[in-house]
């Protein structure tokens, strides 16, 4: 325990002097003695927060003033004559002023909770060896390197304080400790911090970087959200644990999540508008939701991860982000992924790839090619709602397509389409360019609004597998001429070709028994094609369309054969409906190839959007280590050499990819 002395000490003599009149200034009897109280005043520290110690003062204040008669001026003398020991042993004032251990200060070191009455920038409450709450007056914070823990709410809206440094000997940070240390400018974090809480440095708005030591396992939620000013983090590589939002709302301009990592939390990242670039390591399988939401600057990210899902809204309005390149290992995405993400161009999904979530790509407008991989068995509602797409393969494996899931897709000319579901409510409508829509034996219907303002549609051909046409389904397709309805259907629902003004002929069969209401209204060319006696020469002459005892089916559309191809000049890849892929990237069979612009497969050294990647021999993208004449280099899951960074924290990969030699 530290003591100091209280800064006040009253002492006083009482003692009889002889005065003349001259002392005075008026008559006073010979030999009249006169007692004098002499007040001696040590000079006080300006803080005394002790009541006691100032009821003790005013007491002895009191006696001085009592001691002299009315009338009678009080002398102040200067020169005390020394006293003798005797004297001074008869004074009371230690025992006055000293009583019940009021003459020490107790410093929050001993441990014991007491109050502190002297204050400077590093004064603490301390308890054992957990720091429990800071009482200093703010300003440059060291934290004692007798400290183990820092407990919640320790300097929680401590404003005044500038920066802190907190020692090796620190475990633990508590929950919300720092949060709304809204004037700290530098944290320093040493080697041997195991984790930090919840909220720990929450809305700190002027810390502008973090470097987290390399003995971090956890990183708890919002750790460090809404630190505005927050440009750099760096996060060490034993950390296990990025809690959800850790980061949200920070202005970090680039992050690598550690392959130590096996949980990276919601929204980790989300509106960090600042962030360009991310390198996803790790062993977590999932993205989880709002991951990188409103990160409006982001142009790169690499996933680097066995990730099987990715979340809710994870990379909602990312709207620079251009490209993505999903792991292999990419099974669904969630339902608004990537929503808005409107400078994004091409995507290719893996083999894995099974469901693809409702408007998990709405309003990409520069969505141009997508690849869709067999396997996939979902579609969800409006998944490519307003994108650029130009062509919509869908292959044979897809048995769920969700509600306009391809819905005002202005740039789409073409469809084929192999899957056994039916083409849905507003599957295609408002695709104003699409001219040719082909679906093959599988579907069973065609449903409400599904082609409704396909304005271009010229070319449509209905496999013998479709039984209804719901309401509505071609209106307003005004440039188709020949319609052939397959003898499978048996039910065409009202309006369905409302408004197709151009539409001459179509072929009706006998076996469609249900017919709605004004189904050719504003249609007035066209003539029905079918059965003498069937139930479609009995509509016709119900709403005056010309009837012909002439119906002729049509046969089912045959697929092109897919794959690969090869010619004087190279290997190419042929597609189901005849085109190829140019300047893209395609996975073929679990494999990545990339096609130059010609359309011809790459091989060696390629560089793509800023990355080196290396084709084989065979063209297919190569991972993991390879040995490339002497020297050896590590690509990541994504494809990407690896270039000044560590792999598993024992082999460093140089500038140019190489790995460094002892």
């Amino acid at each position: 325990m530290k003591k100091m002395k209280k800064g006040m000490i009253v002492a006083g003599l009482l003692f009889s002097l002889p005065l003349s009149s001259s002392v005075w200034g008026e008559e006073l009897s010979s030999g009249e003695d006169v007692s004098v109280e002499i007040v001696e005043e040590i000079p006080v520290p300006e803080e005394i927060p002790d009541s006691s110690n100032v009821e003790t003062l005013e007491t002895l204040d009191n006696s001085v003033n009592d001691s002299l008669d009315d009338g009678e001026e009080e002398a102040i003398v200067e020169n005390v004559p020394e006293q003798d020991a005797d004297t001074t042993d008869t004074l009371p004032l230690e025992q006055d002023a000293l009583s019940s251990g009021e003459e020490e200060l107790m410093f929050e070191e001993t441990g014991n909770g007491d109050a502190l009455l002297e204050r400077d920038a590093n004064s603490f409450k301390i308890e054992g060896t957990v720091l429990k709450e800071y009482t200093g007056t703010g300003g440059n914070v060291v934290i004692p390197n007798t400290v183990t823990e820092i407990a919640s709410y320790a300097f929680q809206n401590c404003t005044g304080i500038q920066s802190v440094v907190i020692p090796s000997s620190v475990k633990k940070i508590g929950y919300r400790a720092f949060e709304g240390c809204t004037g700290m400018r530098t944290l320093t974090l040493n080697p041997g911090l195991v984790t930090i809480s919840d909220y720990a440095f929450s809305g700190c708005v002027a810390i502008s970087s973090v470097t987290i030591p390399n003995t971090v396992v956890e990183i708890g939620e919002r750790a460090f959200r809404g630190c505005t000013a927050l440009r750099q983090a760096t996060i060490g590589n034993k950390v296990k644990t990025i809690g959800s939002y850790c980061f949200s709302g920070t202005a970090i301009t680039s992050i690598t999540v550690p392959s130590s990592v096996t949980l990276l939390g919601g929204g980790a990242f989300n509106s960090c508008s600042s962030l360009k670039s991310a390198v996803l390591n790790g062993s977590y399988k999932e993205i989880k939701d709002y991951t990188f939401s409103d990160c409006g600057s982001l142009l790169s990210i690499s996933i680097n991860t066995p990730v099987t899902y990715i979340g809710y809204r994870s990379f909602e309005n990312c709207k620079n982000l251009p490209s993505i390149i999903f792991p292999s290992t990419l099974e669904k995405t969630s339902t608004y992924v990537f929503e808005n993400c409107i400078s994004l161009k091409t995507v290719s999904f893996p083999a894995g790839m099974k469901v693809i979530g409702e408007r998990s790509f709405r309003n990409c407008t520069a969505l141009s090619a997508v690849n869709f991989n067999n396997g996939l068995e979902e579609i969800g509602m409006y998944a490519f709602s307003g994108t650029n797409i130009a062509k919509c393969i869908l292959p044979s494996s897809v048995h769920s397509l969700g509600s306009g899931a391809f819905n005002e897709c202005k740039a789409l000319q073409t469809v084929d389409y192999y899957g056994t579901a039916g083409i849905p409510d507003y599957c295609f409508s408002g695709c104003t360019s699409l001219k040719r829509a082909t679906v093959y034996y599988g579907t069973t219907y065609i449903g409400y609004r599904a082609f409704e303002g396909c304005k271009t549609l010229a070319d449509l051909a209905i496999p013998n597998s479709v039984t209804t046409i719901d309401s509505y389904a071609f209106e307003d397709a005004v440039t188709l001429q020949t319609v052939y309805i397959p003898n499978s259907v048996t039910k065409i629902e009202e309006r369905a070709f409302r408004g197709c003004t151009s539409l001459k002929k179509i072929y009706i069969p006998d076996s469609v028994t249900v017919f709605g209401r004004y189904i050719f209204s504003n249609a007035n060319d066209v003539t029905i094609y079918g059965v003498s006696g069937s139930y479609a020469e009995g509509y016709a002459q119900e709403y005056g369309i010309p009837f012909v005892n002439g119906y002729i089916s049509k046969p089912n559309p045959s697929p092109i054969k897919e794959g690969w191809k090869q010619d004087s000049t190279g290997w190419w890849y042929q597609n189901a409906d005849g085109s190829y892929p140019k300047n893209t990237w395609k996975q073929i069979y679990g494999k990545w190839y990339h096609f130059n612009a010609s359309g011809y497969m790459q091989t060696g050294w390629q560089k793509f959007g800023g990355y080196w990647y290396y084709l084989g021999t065979d063209g297919a993208m190569r991972i993991g280590w390879k040995q490339i004449g002497s020297k050896w280099y590590y690509f990541e899951s994504s494809g990407i050499m690896a270039a000044n960074k560590w792999i598993a924290g024992t082999y460093y990969m140089k500038a140019d990819g190489s790995m460094a030699r002892n």
